[in-house]
């Protein structure tokens, strides 16, 4: 009887202490689950926000992008308008000149042959011969044709039409020689102001056409320019959104592989909570038909039974989720006559309300200064060697700017395409910038999950060792307890047999061994269970090594493509800053050209080309008029 009561105690203790060390390993493995799944919950509240964001910054890009196809389409068509319309104007234009050219020549024509018909009235020797003849009657049929010629001169006009070789000596060709004279210069006066009209005209339509032709010119090149512009904005869009769209995959495999990880783990501790369960009611159970047994077998009150303490652990998911020269020939001085000096006074004069005209002419002021001292003969001279040297540099000036004009236009082209290219370089800086600080912040985000998953894989490892090595020694340890419950059961069947002893043959003998058969039912049932949980918890670890293996293989192979796209991101943008630096270099050589260029072309003596121009043919005039007065008319 004692070796059965020492069995029993022997067992319901180990079975105790199989409890308590079983609770203990599934609260290490409930804090694991919940880590786990908090880790996740996490991870996938980022992704599922981040899939969010990518989304919206591809609608938004697709549209910008399909915004400036639209864009690029109307400045086409734009194009395609504005070249027709230039070519209708050049054709127009050219149709105008033309036409003014043949007038002008016409007229020309006519106002020579007006000019040789007047020679020939006003010559007045010898015979006038029919083709002279025939020239002036042609000429006055124009003029009557014209209304030019007054009733009064019709017969005169009707003299000429004859053919006939014409006599200045003749009484009739002396009475019509006055009415002639007269319709001939007021034809040629009126073919005159015709011509000048015309000239006038035309002036104004080719300064038009010419202002319409710049106009149409520069508005191609701007949209053109934008064009190009827009063209090279769709390229960097579509690179964006090419970006993008990969991002987006990356981010959804991320999500699906973190779901399913999520979804593993979360079935595998709900999995490990139900046999928990299950299993500390069994152990409950079997506790307390021990501890039945042994208040039958010692004859005592039984205490209060061993209870063990289980928690049950609930997972939860967290929701969360950028310089004049003066003149300086000296004159002798001489006295001169008063007359002399009244002239000289006038030229002097004259000059200086020129200058003053031309807002303070170095030259008209330099030489009004120095004819109030000179002699009056040597007056022409300095005027007549002003105007030759202002005509001789007008001369230089026009070769000058030429030369000006080319270079300047180059210095500003190298200008203007440097400063475009070093915009596009800057553009593209900031884009291997921002690439750079993304990648480099996946990386660190990659790093971290890597960490996070392999300290999950290497406590889920020990765990299930550790629970292995349980399972192993509850059903060693519940086999050697069944094997002594055998020999128990064999004790009493031996002595009801016998009927040795008034122990056996009571009652409580009787409901001993009920529980020991019960006990041992209890003890087949557990080992069935642990083996089969033994199974189960086997077959969830290769599930989870699995998924948590193939997600160390992602973070890994996104890890290596990140560092080979970083270490290429790091390459170009030192490439950009090299080529950024040449384009910069270049802006500042074609502004130190343009500053060079500058005071030569730009803004000699203060004034632009079209100024000095100006002011120079107004001194010009000056000095003439000056030169004029000195001259007496004869």
């Amino acid at each position: 009887m004692g070796k059965v009561i020492k069995l029993v105690t022997d067992l319901k203790t180990s079975i105790e202490n199989d409890a308590k060390t079983e609770a203990a390993t599934y609260a290490k493995f409930a804090c694991f689950c919940k880590e786990n799944t908090k880790v996740k919950s996490k991870a996938i509240v980022k992704e599922e926000d981040k899939v969010g964001i990518l989304s919206g910054d591809i609608g938004d890009t697709g549209a910008s992008q399909k915004a400036k196809e639209i864009e690029v389409g109307k400045r086409q068509k734009n194009q395609e308008q504005m070249a027709s319309d230039l070519t209708a104007t050049v054709t127009r234009c050219s149709k105008a000149n033309a036409e003014y050219e043949a007038n002008v020549a016409d007229q020309s024509k006519a106002i020579t042959s007006l000019n040789k018909a007047v020679k020939t009235m006003q010559a007045k020797k010898g015979k006038i011969g029919k083709k002279a003849a025939s020239l002036i009657s042609y000429t006055l049929t124009v003029a009557d044709s014209m209304n030019l010629v007054a009733p009064v001169h019709k017969a005169a006009a009707a003299f000429l039409q004859g053919g006939a070789d014409l006599d200045p000596a003749d009484p009739a060709y002396k009475y019509h020689a006055k009415a002639i004279n007269e319709i001939l210069a007021k034809l040629l006066n009126e073919f005159s102001k015709e011509r000048k009209g015309q000239e006038s005209a035309w002036q104004k339509q080719s300064a038009a056409c010419k202002g319409e032709k710049s106009a149409l010119t520069k508005k191609m090149k701007e949209n053109m320019d934008a064009t190009t512009k827009a063209k090279e904005k769709i390229q960097g869009l579509k690179k964006t959104l090419s970006k993008e769209k990969g991002n987006l995959v990356e981010t959804k495999g991320d999500l699906k592989g973190d779901n399913k990880f999520l979804k593993g783990v979360t079935s595998q501790c709900e999995t490990k909570a139900v046999e928990f369960d299950r299993r500390a009611k069994i152990h409950n159970e079997v506790i307390s038909s021990l501890t039945q047994v042994l208040v039958f077998l010692t004859n005592k009150k039984s205490s209060s039974a061993s209870k063990v303490v289980y928690k049950k652990m609930f997972l939860q998911m967290s929701s969360f989720m950028a310089p004049a020269k003066a003149v300086t020939n000296f004159l002798a001085k001489s006295s001169a006559s008063v007359t002399e000096q009244a002239m000289m006074k006038q030229v002097e004069t004259l000059l200086r309300v020129e200058s003053d005209k031309l807002g303070g002419s170095v030259e008209l002021s330099t030489a009004a200064m120095r004819i109030a001292g000179d002699h009056f003969k040597k007056v022409k001279d300095i005027l007549q060697g002003l105007i030759s040297r202002l005509l001789n540099e007008e001369q230089v000036e026009a070769s000058k700017k030429g030369f000006c004009k080319t270079e300047l236009a180059k210095a500003q082209l190298g200008r203007d395409q440097a400063t475009q290219k070093a915009k596009s370089l800057s553009a593209d800086l900031k884009q291997l910038e921002s690439a750079k600080e993304e990648l480099e912040a996946e990386l660190k985000e990659l790093s971290k999950g890597i960490a996070k998953t392999q300290k999950s894989l290497a406590e889920a490892t020990a765990l299930r060792g550790k629970e292995k090595k349980e399972n192993l020694q509850t059903i060693s340890t519940v086999k050697e307890g069944l094997e002594a419950l055998g020999e128990a059961k064999a004790f009493f069947v031996k002595a009801m047999k016998a009927q040795a002893t008034a122990l056996v043959q009571a009652s409580p003998g009787k409901a001993i061994g009920a529980l020991l058969v019960t006990v041992s039912q209890e003890f087949e049932k557990i080992i069935s269970e642990t083996e089969s949980d033994e199974a189960t918890a086997h077959a969830d670890f290769v599930k989870f090594d699995r998924r948590a293996q193939e997600d160390l293989a992602a973070k890994s192979t996104k890890t290596k493509l990140d560092k080979q796209d970083l270490k290429n991101t790091k390459t170009n943008t030192i490439k950009t800053l090299d080529d950024l630096k040449t384009q910069m270099g270049l802006v500042d050589d074609a502004l130190k050209m343009i500053q060079s260029l500058k005071p030569v072309c730009l803004d000699a003596g203060g004034m632009n080309y079209k100024e000095r121009v100006t002011k120079r043919n107004e001194e010009v005039a000056a000095l003439k008029k000056a030169l004029t007065v000195l001259t007496p008319k004869k």
